[in-house]
């Protein structure tokens, strides 16, 4: 039991003095790099749903073309506004940083 409590303080002691930086800009160095990982991986699944609802949508309306009792027209329509919003919302940010870097330089 000895053993795998000192195991325990050895990995959160190792694992603490990683994180110690020598001034504030290093400290956020070492946390933006997760975040823009993580964003990265939110704007390519955006994408992905985004592109997967446009094909929903496109399979819905011509399930509703073959029979209109069956399927609502309100479906397709809800399923393309859905995917275009997420596919045009990490353009759009990307603009957006990108706009703000030129905005910060000048």
């Amino acid at each position: 039991m000895k053993k795998i409590i000192s195991f325990i303080s050895l990995i959160f002691s190792i694992n603490a003095s990683a994180l110690v930086s020598d001034s504030l800009g290093d400290l956020s160095d070492k946390l933006l790099l997760p975040m823009s990982l993580l964003t990265s991986a939110l704007y390519n699944m955006s994408l992905a749903i985004g592109i997967a609802l446009l094909f929903g949508a496109l399979i819905q309306y011509k399930n509703y073309r073959n029979n209109p009792s069956q399927v609502p027209l309100s479906r397709p329509i809800t399923l393309l506004v859905f995917g275009l919003v997420l596919l045009i919302l990490p353009i759009l940010t990307k603009f957006s940083e990108s706009a703000l870097l030129v905005s910060r330089v000048s």
